[in-house]
């Protein structure tokens, strides 16, 4: 057999990266593969991983908070658990915002059979197994930096391509030679996902929108949460009461 060309791995996991979950016959073929992309049902996973890795890691690295967890333990757990809720609702509304705009897309640029061909594959062990692993590496670092940088500032585009970038090496490094060879044989003899690559930029460029409308859109309600929490455990501080 061939080798698989390591440039249509990387296209593969690319596309992937745009949009991770069982078929689901009261779905439409573009909304199928949208939810195959991006299954609901590991939402909550990739919330999670991104809160225990990028969120909590860029935070520990801002001076301010630094200085509050060394006096006062705790206070980064507070801030974190202040801001879970509205955090959760937000990623959950903008992955199912975006299931339903990428569907749309899929509608209007590919026929019914390339979608379902394309969902097929992605719903199969291997195409579940990319996914997963996408979800086990996907980083927001850059983001966080940024917003840590310049709080005022809008996130960009630039930015986010950034933590793209990292999520694609880092699943690219994670893939066996045995699974690299399994998904280049899937998808290269698929002619649905030949059309789909065509419009990988557009999807890109649908998640991005998606992302960084969210990013931008300034939440009062979350910084009060997250100020609340903050200041109730300091207020049970003992190196601030004296005690």
């Amino acid at each position: 057999m061939k080798a698989i060309p390591k440039k249509l791995i990387a296209a593969i996991v690319g596309c992937t990266l745009a949009v991770g979950a069982v078929a689901q016959e009261s779905l439409s073929p573009f909304e199928r593969l949208a939810a195959a992309l991006n299954p609901p049902a590991m939402d909550l996973q990739a919330f999670d991983t991104l809160m225990s890795t990028s969120f909590r890691s860029t935070l520990k690295m801002d001076p301010n908070i630094a200085d509050l967890e060394q006096m006062c333990p705790g206070s980064l757990d507070a801030l974190i658990d202040g801001g879970y809720p509205r955090l959760r609702e937000g990623f959950l509304a903008d992955q199912d915002r975006f299931r339903a705009e990428a569907a749309a897309l899929f509608e209007a640029r590919l026929s019914a059979e390339d979608a379902a061909e394309v969902a097929s594959i992605y719903e199969s062990p291997m195409g579940q197994r990319l996914v997963q692993k996408i979800t086990n590496n996907s980083s927001i670092d850059f983001a966080m930096q940024q917003s840590l940088q310049d709080p005022e500032g809008d996130l960009t585009a630039e930015t986010l391509q950034k933590d793209r970038d990292r999520t694609l090496r880092n699943t690219l490094r994670d893939l066996s030679p045995e699974e690299e060879a399994e998904l280049g044989e899937m998808f290269s003899s698929s002619k649905g996902f030949l059309a789909f690559m065509v419009i990988g930029e557009e999807l890109n460029a649908l998640r991005a929108r998606v992302e960084l409308e969210s990013a931008n859109e300034d939440d009062p309600e979350l910084e009060k949460a997250m100020e609340d929490a903050l200041m109730a455990h300091l207020g049970d501080c003992p190196a601030l009461s004296g005690e």
